[in-house]
């Protein structure tokens, strides 16, 4: 009887597992636009810093060969 009321409990409780305390929908995007949005301004600072190091690059090459 004692482990039938333990196993009962442990249902119970793997239960509650299921809703989690935290609200997480704010880590969400609200729209599959905002995503995309997001994705692409992160694309751009890539770029934008790959552009950069490139070009830093190319003035450290031309300044050792002058």
């Amino acid at each position: 009887m004692k482990t039938r009321v333990q196993d009962v409990l442990k249902g119970v409780g793997s239960v509650f597992c299921l809703w989690p305390v935290a609200d997480y929908t704010r880590f969400v995007p609200a729209s599959p636009e905002e995503l995309i949005s997001k994705a692409w301004s992160t694309t751009g600072h890539a770029l934008e810093k790959a552009m950069s190091q490139f070009e830093n690059e190319q003035k450290a090459t031309q300044k050792k060969s002058s």
